[in-house]
């Protein structure tokens, strides 16, 4: 290069920052496994939220079927029979045309029955919801603190949980560190998960006793203290309003068939509120 001549300044693309991490917990997953509007939601705003540039997986359980319906399956982390409930695995694939990787709990004893996901051949309720949730809560959990042996070390920095089945996961995620941000979508408040209170041994839960906590954030919900108590009276508030109000719940229906719903604008708002 001649003398004084300086060389060209090279123009660097900025380093991309770490895409958020997001669990995404549910029951259902379209087209694994479709009772209802959930299945779709969940589907629906995990893609639209890859689209955005967010790492998502997804974990549910694995009820008769919902393995056969994914690819590249294979056993991340053998649980074990320890639990009193059968052998346990947490099982992984994707979601054939969408490459979305999701966690199965595979446990016979508690997911593999005929019938529906809720209900038994004669439609009716499983008796022991409380445990086969408070488990799928629990592995959920251990997913979210980091606590699973999975061979990338991935740990989410928000778990997004759906519906009753997964109500206990912010509870028992609020004992490690870093906690994961947590985001609660209730979808039917006809369907709350009331189970009896005896089980709460049963699974293990803890005490929550400290009030400096963080109100906890959600989509529609915000808590001055994260406990059941707390959240059972905010939902009974918003049934009790929409029944006084009926335009208001045709409204909100209105709103959830839209074509924006659970589609790019939707993924915007909740990655904000991701975000805090």
């Amino acid at each position: 290069m001649p003398k004084g001549l300086r060389a060209p300044s090279v123009s660097r693309p900025p380093r991309p920052a770490a895409a958020t991490r997001v669990l995404m917990a549910a029951s259902e997953l379209f087209p694994l496994l479709k009772t209802g509007g959930l299945a779709d939601v969940a589907a629906a705003l995990s893609q639209a939220l890859v689209a955005l540039g967010l790492d998502v997986r997804l974990v549910l359980p694995a009820c008769p079927g919902v393995a056969d319906g994914l690819h590249d399956l294979r056993c991340d982390a053998d649980l074990g029979s320890g639990l009193g409930h059968g052998p346990m695995r947490l099982l992984s694939g994707r979601v054939p045309g969408r490459g979305m990787p999701v966690w199965l709990l595979d446990c016979e004893e508690l997911f593999g029955r005929g019938g529906a996901p809720y209900l038994d051949s004669m439609n009716v309720e499983w008796s022991d919801h409380a445990l086969r949730f408070g488990w799928f809560s629990r592995i959920i959990s251990a997913l979210a603190l980091g606590r699973m042996p999975l061979a990338d070390g991935w740990r989410p920095d928000v778990v997004h949980c759906h519906d009753w089945h997964t109500g206990l996961v912010p509870l028992l995620s609020l004992s490690g560190e870093p906690r994961p941000r947590r985001a609660m979508t209730l979808h039917n408040a006809a369907f709350r998960g009331n189970l009896p209170l005896e089980t709460a041994s049963a699974l293990g839960l803890p005490s929550v006793t400290d009030r400096a906590l963080r109100p906890w954030r959600s989509t529609g919900f915000a808590f001055d203290e994260p406990t059941g108590r707390a959240m059972l009276e905010a939902v009974d508030r918003g049934v009790e309003a929409y029944e006084r109000r009926p335009e208001h719940r045709q409204a909100l229906q209105r709103s959830a068939i839209s074509a924006n719903f659970s589609g790019r604008p939707s993924a915007q708002a909740y990655a904000c509120l991701y975000a805090g």
